[in-house]
């Protein structure tokens, strides 16, 4: 029981911190021990930038290789269909 409270305040401390660090100083400007709010904020903003589009990229990606699979099975299973049929009619000849 020790240990889920120690994570859940550890955790809690993360965010407040991580809050903190990224909130824009143009909403809250808060001074703690020197460092103002929102002293991260621009180094997350280049990181968001710089992700976002390799993400998007690998995303569109993904999307088209699923769909391609999607229609080599879609066509394959109708070949299988079609071949059960012949050889259904085959057996009643």
């Amino acid at each position: 029981m020790r240990m889920g409270a120690l994570k859940f305040v550890v955790g809690f401390l993360l965010i407040i911190t991580s809050l903190y660090a990224l909130i824009p100083p143009s909403l809250v400007k808060l001074n703690v021990y020197g460092v103002s709010s929102g002293f991260a904020w621009s180094a997350f903003k280049t990181v968001v930038l710089g992700v976002v589009p390799p993400v998007l990229l690998l995303g569109g990606l993904l999307l088209v290789w699923i769909e391609v699979e999607d229609m080599r099975l879609r066509k394959l299973e109708k070949e299988i269909e079609e071949e059960e049929k012949k050889e259904e009619e085959e057996k009643k000849e």
